[in-house]
């Protein structure tokens, strides 16, 4: 099939914002060309090879120990060598890209190179929102899928690299790659995908602070709050937006209302109020400045067998605020720990 996303060789970049925008250039490019695949294939289209498209890369080598002076947990590599990791949804993560490949050069004084990288981009992580596909296919076209499209590989998505368990080996160069990052892209995406499976809730609408409890009348009165907020037309607080499961999005009064179809049935209650940010952002009704409360009932996560709490801790796009007065859940510090490098500032016991 014509049309393919070329592998883009790294380039060097000493601009954070340049660095970025080749990030979006190549993750974009990606997911166009697998969505465009996709549709042919399920239009009955016969191709002539395999659909494949990969993961924008970002690299650093540095040869030296030394660093700026910094007290903060990230932004910086430990030692010379080489460090890469893999990076997607740059819609959801830019200003936390960006702050964090301005930290890398400032630190090390060096530039960054992005490109291609070598993890293929699953094609279920390519899919928009909203589109279910497999539905439509016959099981032979469903079984074909496997060959001609990159499937999620779990084998690839484990947590080696936060635990401390992984083992960098040199490549066919010769070179030891050592992980920039404690998740790799197809990581993130899993995570961004159990969020909004088992929340019914998108995983953009997630704020910076994130409140676990163990209590359904927790989250009832959070949904009061949040709906009494929102006809609060006064001007007295600047949340923009209250989101409940299935992206049920109110908007404060004197804003646009959006009322997506609620899928509620087997969510873990997840609702959050948003922060209102510019009015470009505001307009789209999916953005803000991230500064708002989401509240997960975390007793139904339990009930489902879920390890809930990584996935959010894994939308770390600046700070993550964890409250908790849960029973029996004194070791939340501990799983959570590893996490404070790749941004996670607070954890408080409530």
């Amino acid at each position: 099939m014509n049309g393919a996303p070329n592998f883009i060789e790294p380039q060097r970049f000493d601009d954070p914002a340049a660095a970025l925008e080749m990030v979006r250039s190549i993750y974009d490019d990606s997911v166009a060309y697998l969505r465009e695949s996709l549709r042919r294939f399920v239009a009955g289209e016969d191709p002539g090879s395999r659909y494949r498209a990969w993961y924008p890369m970002v690299r650093i080598r540095t040869e030296t120990v030394a660093r700026a002076d910094s007290r903060l947990s990230y932004g910086f590599v430990s030692g010379p060598g080489t460090y890469e990791t893999t990076l997607t949804r740059p819609d959801l993560f830019a200003d936390y890209y960006r702050e964090q490949f301005r930290l890398l050069m400032k630190n090390h004084q060096v530039s960054l190179e992005i490109g291609s990288g070598s993890q293929p981009l699953p094609v279920h992580f390519s899919v928009a929102e909203n589109d279910h596909i497999e539905g439509q296919l016959s099981p032979e076209r469903r079984r074909l899928m496997r060959d001609l499209f990159d499937f999620p590989d779990l084998g690839a998505m484990d947590d080696g690299i936060a635990n401390g368990t992984c083992d960098p080996r040199p490549g066919a160069d010769g070179v030891i790659r050592h992980p920039l990052s404690l998740f790799t892209a197809p990581r993130v995406d899993y995570s961004l995908h159990r969020l909004r499976h088992y929340t019914g809730t998108a995983a953009e609408h997630f704020q910076n602070f994130v409140l676990f409890t163990n209590y359904q009348f927790y989250i009832d009165e959070f949904i009061k709050l949040g709906h009494a907020l929102m006809a609060d037309a006064s001007g007295a607080h600047d949340y923009a937006a209250f989101v409940e499961p299935g992206n049920v999005l109110s908007r404060r009064a004197g804003l646009a209302e959006i009322r997506d179809d609620a899928q509620r049935a087997d969510k873990v209650p997840a609702c959050g109020v948003g922060v209102a940010g510019d009015q470009r952002r505001q307009a789209g009704g999916r953005r803000s400045q991230h500064s708002g409360q989401r509240i997960l009932d975390r007793q139904a996560c339990c009930r489902r067998q879920l390890h809930f709490i990584e996935h959010p801790a894994i939308d770390v796009r600046r700070r993550l605020l964890v409250c908790h007065d849960i029973a029996g859940a004194d070791d939340l510090e501990e799983r959570l720990g590893p996490l404070s490098e790749a941004g996670l500032q607070e954890t408080v016991q409530a």
